[in-house]
């Protein structure tokens, strides 16, 4: 592989997601405010919901992602009665995702492919108010951003990664085979690319025991991802 293109994921890949803010949450709602559920009873609850939503509201019916982080809320505040602010968490939830840090080697990953000449296109479910902020903020120089609320599709939808492969071979005269998808959720971005049919590097920071395809990668952090991608265009080059 002498010429690889890259597609993105921006939130639990380049920068921080709201993992940690989620945890703190869950804990304040169990210990301050009354919450009726254990930690694992609200937090399965979240993710379900927001991912059965996120199926929910794509094309003509589509809701912005922060619109349906409120939405969840707003239900999981009236399953398991917590007696607090509904729309001080909503409002902390968007201050993170507008304001959310880089990962460690994230500078280092980008400075790499500016230096390769690698091109890269970020490929996310966040919406265009806060990816840009985060971009801006964090100084991120990075020309073709594809979001979900441009496509009103989520991933892994096909549809919105049709669209970041077209925009890559189209302006990078980058075919199919040779598009790699980085991101680190097993559904979005291993799950997303397997459905399409392109290759993988799967950021696995949990380091979850879940199954890939064989020609997928599992790696930690960019800076493993980093030293995969070296190997490929090295290989490509003989």
């Amino acid at each position: 592989m002498n010429k690889v293109g890259l597609l993105l994921d921006f939130y639990g890949t380049l920068v921080e997601d709201d993992r940690k803010m989620v945890e703190l949450f869950i804990y304040e709602w169990i210990h301050y405010y009354g919450a009726i559920g254990d930690k694992e009873e609200i937090h399965e609850f979240w993710t379900r919901l927001y991912i059965e939503l996120r199926l929910k509201y794509q094309g003509d019916d589509y809701k912005t992602r922060n619109r349906i982080q409120n939405m969840v809320l707003e239900r999981l505040f009236k399953r398991f009665k917590i007696n607090a602010s509904y729309d001080e968490y909503a409002a902390r939830l968007y201050e993170q995702r507008t304001n959310a840090n880089l990962y460690p080697d994230t500078n280092d990953f980008l400075k790499f492919l500016k230096e390769e000449n690698i091109p890269h296109i970020i490929l996310t479910d966040g919406d265009d108010v806060e990816v840009n902020s985060v971009l801006k903020l964090r100084n991120i120089e990075i020309e073709d951003v594809i979001t979900s609320q441009q496509v009103r599709y989520y991933k892994p939808s096909i549809k919105i990664y049709s669209q970041a492969v077209k925009l890559m071979e189209e302006k990078y005269g980058i075919n199919k085979e040779n598009i790699i998808n980085i991101g680190d959720s097993h559904w979005s971005d291993v799950i997303g690319a397997k459905n399409y049919g392109i290759n993988c590097i799967w950021i696995n920071r949990l380091e979850r025991n879940l199954p890939i395809p064989e020609n997928f990668y599992n790696v930690k952090n960019l800076s493993q991802a980093k030293r995969i991608i070296k190997g490929l265009l090295k290989n490509g080059d003989k």
